[in-house]
């Protein structure tokens, strides 16, 4: 059997981070050869499901083994979270990332923790991408060099900004028999926050191209984001939001924020997937789901905001229910008539409501998320708290 070689897992810092604040608690990746050179993948299936506040990652992989069985050891390195949460307190595991399983060729592997020094200052800026091209500082000598928690403690409290910090590094040794070898991974890790986005995600999947093909020979990326929910994924590893398959019910489009193009999801019912062969990607997943006023201030200056920038802020995104973002600045007598019945029936439109009233039809039809639902019938006992409280505030 051939000698251990080293591989990481290393999670990006997520490049749509622009808020002034936010609580960043966890991000995805896949698995990177170091040293490898005659493994490849043949095949991948990432399946990412959002499930409140978390998102659940599970991979599927085949690998192909041309020689002769060999030992890897493997492993998943997790930054800190970072901006508005406290430091860390979870040691030895992540404190919000949990679930974490491997399993290969049908046998679970049991893994160690390990805690080490992590430069992210590159990573950090806008446009460059880790590096993956060199071994780890902390692999020396054939192990991992793990610090002490004193001394994970002195490297958050030490360095401003966290531009050097501990990482968590979960490791374990996967051994590649001849042939196709199956690695199934999953974990569940806690969704990003900010002032300007509801929840940001992000996976790494240029790693990929460290492996002996450089890349995927067949590659699928499933999304659940859950029922009638509006997202936007950057188009850094492909062209176009057609790239893309609605399996359900939903729209896309492309759209543009601040100064970049997004691909905006606008889901009734159902999931997105992205397919591809020879995959050799060349940017990272990126999802979030902006806030109302994030679309606002990248278009309008925010001194000048109208009811009217608001209306046209609402044909472009999904508007999570809370006018207190909206009596802030306005009173409900600034709106015409015609603004508040458009208001007022914005949980209907939601979910998919077909509207008898012609004024109001072709309004949700010009906006970029409506998706008409035949069988849906407007009955306010119907409707979630939040709703019903929005429709009767609209309806004074």
């Amino acid at each position: 059997m051939n000698k251990c070689i080293f591989t990481v897992l290393l999670l990006a810092t997520f490049s749509l981070l622009h808020a002034n604040d936010g609580a960043y608690y966890a991000r995805g990746n896949q698995l990177i050869p170091i040293t490898e050179r005659d493994i490849s993948v043949t095949k991948e299936i990432l399946s990412l499901r959002k499930s409140g506040g978390y998102m659940l990652v599970d991979v599927y992989y085949e690998f192909l083994n041309p020689g002769k069985a060999k030992d890897v050891l493997v492993g998943f390195e997790a930054p800190p979270q970072g901006g508005a949460v406290p430091a860390p307190n979870g040691f030895p595991e992540h404190d919000y990332i949990s679930d974490f399983i491997v399993l290969m060729n049908g046998q679970q592997l049991n893994y160690n923790i390990a805690h080490t020094f992590a430069r992210l200052a590159t990573t950090n800026v806008e446009g460059e991408e880790p590096d993956y091209k060199s071994t780890p500082e902390y692999y020396s000598n054939g192990r991992i060099q793990s610090l002490t928690p004193k001394e994970c403690k002195a490297a958050l409290d030490t360095l401003e900004y966290q531009l050097q910090m501990f990482n968590y590094v979960y490791y374990f040794t996967a051994t590649f028999n001849p042939g196709i070898n199956i690695i199934r991974h999953s974990y569940k890790c806690r969704l990003s926050v900010s002032v300007e986005y509801s929840y940001l995600f992000s996976y790494i999947l240029t790693a990929a191209n460290r492996w002996a093909n450089n890349g995927i020979d067949d590659f699928t990326l499933n999304i659940d984001m859950g029922r009638e929910e509006s997202f936007q994924i950057q188009p850094k590893f492909f062209n176009n939001v057609d790239d893309w398959k609605i399996n359900g019910h939903g729209r896309k489009n492309m759209a543009t924020q601040y100064s970049w193009q997004v691909a905006q999801f606008h889901i009734l019912d159902g999931t997105i997937s992205f397919h591809a062969t020879s995959f050799h990607p060349n940017g990272e997943l990126e999802i979030a789901k902006p806030m109302m006023m994030s679309w606002i201030w990248s278009n309008v200056d925010y001194n000048k905001r109208t009811v009217a920038d608001w209306i046209s802020a609402i044909k472009a995104q999904r508007y999570v229910l809370n006018y207190h973002h909206i009596t802030n600045d306005f009173k409900i007598s600034d709106f015409t008539p015609e603004q508040r019945q458009i208001m007022r029936n914005l949980p209907f439109a939601y979910h998919g409501y077909i509207f008898k009233t012609k004024s109001l039809r072709d309004f949700f039809k010009s906006t970029r998320w409506y998706v008409p639902n035949p069988k849906y019938e407007a009955k306010l006992e119907e409707l979630s708290n939040e709703e019903r409280e929005w429709v009767e505030f609209w309806s004074k």
